[in-house]
C-alpha cells in the first residue's frame, strides 16, 4: 500500500501545474530603443529569461509574454490518508503525520 501511495504521490508531481501568465511588457529607452520585457513581484526580465522561485514556481518570459507554473509541491492539489497531511518540503512534498510534522506518515495498509 505504501508503495501505491508513494506511486501516486509522484504522478501527482509530475502533473501540470497551475500556468499564470502575463503579457510581454514595452517602454521605451532615453535613446529610443524599445524594450521587451516581463515583469514579476515588481523584477523586470528578458526574454529568453528563466527562473524557480520559493513558492515553488517555475517561470519564463518568452516573446509574447511570462509563463509560470507550479512544480514539486505546487504542483496541484496533494491529498493525503486519514491521519496524514502533506507539507512543502523544499518544494518536494512530503508525507508527515497530522498530529506531529516531524515524523513521516506511513500510510495503513
Amino acid at each position: 500500500m505504501y508503495m501505491q501511495v508513494f506511486i501516486l504521490l509522484l504522478l501527482v508531481i509530475f502533473a501540470h501545474g497551475f500556468p499564470g501568465n502575463a503579457a510581454i511588457e514595452k517602454e521605451t529607452n532615453k535613446w529610443g530603443t524599445e524594450i521587451s520585457f516581463c515583469t514579476y513581484n515588481g523584477i523586470k526580465f528578458l526574454p529568453g529569461s528563466s527562473w524557480t522561485t520559493t513558492d515553488c514556481e517555475a517561470c519564463s518570459c518568452f516573446d509574447d509574454g511570462l509563463f509560470c507554473e507550479g512544480f514539486g509541491y505546487a504542483a496541484g492539489v496533494l491529498e493525503a490518508p486519514e491521519g496524514c497531511k502533506v507539507v512543502n518540503d523544499g518544494c518536494q512534498p512530503r508525507m508527515v503525520k497530522t498530529d506531529d510534522e516531524l515524523k513521516d506518515c506511513t500510510p495503513p495498509e
